[in-house]
């Protein structure tokens, strides 16, 4: 423990003098090496286009949108996909991957309307088979459950008005392989948790932090899960990077527990600030929190701000 000052008051210790080089050295020996995290971004690029920065500094939108179909009928849709993910007793991390799909498939072209019952209801049930096995899903009648979803929707839509005629039944079959061949059998999309999960690794280990870190990480999961069981029906996977979110995060649980200074709105501080047992063990220099965040969030620190900001703003959306 040489170069570490330990208060018995508080808990809290000196992070020892920072380097940069060891501590990557550390991260590529990890789960979540440079590798891991580029494919990560590469998966959502793949579905939802780039959010770069411009010379103001903040994000763009991606050349891809969503189409009219995907406009009108999206809030009906996700809480339909929630309420059969539950269900199903899908977490919430699979959740937001169904809803990610679903509105991966709806930026293509050629989806009308009649299409997006029998869409919704297949993409959900491709998220299950990858959690599950393919033996719990039919041993639990599961797909009992996906043909009334389907149905369901499709009466929704009618009784709305978004659709002239109730949507024949045969057209309600769960159409799988069309929505695979529309995702180009590309359904891995990662998880803001996952990606919490990452970091959360990706810093401990460029760290050498101690378990007591996880408190801290765990609170801020904990968080960005209740933040995404809300904005899943309120914005869709094209306005804001998945990476971006879980990045923006971390660094509002930084500036929110004091290890970056900076003053937040009342209600994001409020709402992120952790409880006693949550708050980080470690007392740092601003410069190496920083340092720490880049390799642990795979983004340089003006990114990182980027993404800070808009997360804030976005939170002053949802708890207003």
């Amino acid at each position: 423990h040489s170069g570490r000052n330990t208060t018995m008051n508080d808990h809290h210790v000196a992070m020892p003098e920072f380097d940069r080089e060891e501590a990557q050295n550390r991260v590529d020996g990890c789960k979540f090496d440079d590798d891991v995290a580029s494919f990560m971004k590469e998966q959502e690029l793949m579905h939802f286009g780039s959010h770069d920065l411009d010379q103001k500094g903040a994000r763009t939108q991606p050349a891809l949108e969503p189409n009219t179909a995907l406009l009108l009928t999206r809030p009906i849709v996700v809480g339909l996909i929630g309420e059969t993910s539950r269900v199903a007793k899908l977490k919430i991390d699979s959740v937001q991957v169904a809803v990610a799909l679903f509105d991966s498939v709806m930026s293509r072209g050629n989806i009308v309307l009649e299409d997006v019952p029998s869409i919704a209801a297949s993409i959900t049930k491709i998220v299950l088979k990858s959690s599950r096995s393919l033996t719990f899903c039919f041993r639990h009648a599961q797909l009992a459950s996906f043909q009334e979803a389907s149905s369901a929707l499709g009466r929704l839509l009618h009784s709305q008005g978004f659709v002239a005629s109730p949507i024949p039944k045969e057209r309600l079959n769960l159409d799988e392989g069309r929505v695979l061949k529309e995702l180009s059998w590309r359904t891995d999309v990662p998880s803001v948790d996952l990606w919490m999960e990452a970091i959360t690794e990706r810093f401990c280990a460029a760290a050498k932090a101690s378990l007591a870190w996880q408190a801290f990480f765990l609170h801020l999961r904990y968080k960005g899960c209740e933040m995404m069981s809300h904005m899943l029906m309120h914005k869709s996977f094209f306005e804001f990077s998945i990476h971006s979110i879980a990045a923006g995060l971390a660094v509002l649980g930084f500036k929110a527990a004091g290890m970056i200074p900076d003053v937040l709105q009342p209600r994001t501080l409020a709402w992120l600030t952790p409880a006693a047992a949550h708050q980080p063990p470690v007392d740092a220099g601003v410069s190496s929190v920083w340092e720490l965040l880049e390799i642990a969030c795979a983004a340089s620190q003006e990114e990182l701000q980027a993404d800070a900001k808009d997360l804030e703003h976005i939170l002053g959306e949802l708890l207003n």
